[in-house]
């Protein structure tokens, strides 16, 4: 028998169905997902969803990251997503129960891997929902955000498996989930259309900066190249930088990164209260502090796609290194 229907369940958005059947020209077991008459994922065909993972991981530095995937499907990108190390927890949002029951009970390939990491948790929810919400996606611990989400639900932008999905892909909607993100976090989107620039656009516009990576790949069963998306976008991180003598040429960094100028601002006064001198020089753009090493500096600065913008009380002076001695 080359086909076999695993499983079938209605849902309130439409009947789903667990497929394998063998791909003969292929000599292959493929593992097919349905909602209704629309195909929602295929064994056959997974390099998109590892890129949206790899891509999206891959603009980010440091360890101990805190990975959100939104839309578990046959956890193509969750596992793409475990095997970085630098990734500390995943916590995989899946809005059907079915998916998750399939994954937790060995039914589908990946589950035994996935169920298996202790970095990983599965979260039954409508991510969308989630999104728009103060409290966000984590139910243990409410408004946490994460260095990266990476999201594979909808086809695309513009096609939607529920209509009321598409205020997520609008201004307040990006802004909304741009707020469940650390201060340069990343929000990576699969979609199975080529770029939109107009999304491209509508990300830039609420991100710090963002662009859209063709992933492209061969059809076998076709025998053509298809080519897919992966849109990637990066929240703005501002960070206290200071020079901590005269002679210094290298600043360090103070704390972490913030979200906001007025948080990294709030948090420059905060530390240049432990100084017993210290002053702000508004048209060098930097703040002063005086202690047994001499005369430190710092400064408050935009990290924007590996750029260093110096960001005074009124904004950022472009082009700029840091302050002048």
């Amino acid at each position: 028998m080359n086909f076999e229907e695993l499983d079938y369940r209605p849902t309130p958005v439409g009947a789903l169905s667990l497929r394998r059947r063998r791909e003969l020209s292929l000599g292959v077991d493929v593992f097919e997902i349905k909602l209704g008459d629309d195909y929602l994922m295929s064994s056959l065909f997974t390099a998109s969803e590892v890129a949206l993972a790899r891509l999206g991981l891959a603009e980010l530095s440091g360890t101990d990251l805190d990975v959100l995937v939104g839309g578990l499907g046959l956890g193509y990108t969750a596992k793409a997503v475990l095997e970085c190390e630098a990734v500390k927890s995943l916590v995989i949002v899946e809005a059907l129960d079915a998916v998750i029951d399939w994954h937790e009970r060995g039914v589908l390939p990946l589950g035994p891997t996935l169920t298996a990491d202790p970095r990983s948790k599965f979260v039954l929810g409508d991510f969308f929902a989630l999104a728009a919400s103060r409290n966000g996606f984590d139910p243990g611990r409410p408004a946490r955000r994460f260095d990266a989400i990476l999201v594979d639900i909808d086809h695309s932008p513009n096609f939607l498996l529920d209509p009321q999905n598409a205020a997520f892909y609008q201004p307040a909607g990006l802004q909304r989930l741009a707020a469940h993100l650390l201060p340069g976090g990343v929000f990576g989107l699969w979609s199975n259309e080529v770029p939109d620039d107009a999304f491209t656009q509508r990300l830039a516009a609420v991100f710090a900066v963002a662009r859209a990576e063709r992933v492209t790949f061969h059809n076998p069963l076709q025998n053509r190249e298809f080519t897919q998306t992966i849109y990637l976008a990066r929240s703005e991180m501002f960070k206290i930088l200071e020079l901590d003598n005269t002679t210094s040429t290298t600043p360090s960094e103070v704390g972490d990164g913030f979200a906001t100028r007025e948080d990294a601002v709030a948090a420059v006064k905060r530390h240049l209260k432990g100084f017993r001198a210290s002053g702000h020089n508004p048209e060098g753009g930097y703040w002063w502090a005086r202690d047994a090493e001499g005369l430190r500096k710092c400064w408050v600065s935009a990290d924007v796609d590996g750029a260093i913008d110096v960001v005074g009380v009124e904004g950022p002076n472009r082009g700029r290194r840091g302050p002048s001695a």
